[in-house]
């Protein structure tokens, strides 16, 4: 959910694998502007591309924008 611009909720959730918990990507997106660049930033600080087995961050920022 998006409300001003800002990212208030978020939920992950699919047919993948992941390799920690996916629930400290979501939470670290709260309160990310919604904006590619800064969701891309966000996700790299978290080194979010470790946790998915075989997803980028590229393929990451596209399914949540």
């Amino acid at each position: 959910n998006i409300h001003n611009g800002y990212i208030e909720q978020c939920k992950i959730y699919g047919d993948f694998f992941c390799r920690g918990e996916v629930e400290v990507v979501s939470q670290s997106l709260i309160g990310c502007i919604y904006k590619e660049n800064e969701i891309k930033n966000t996700l790299e600080q978290i080194k979010a591309e470790s946790l998915f087995y075989n997803i980028g961050i590229n393929e990451l920022v596209s399914c949540i924008i």
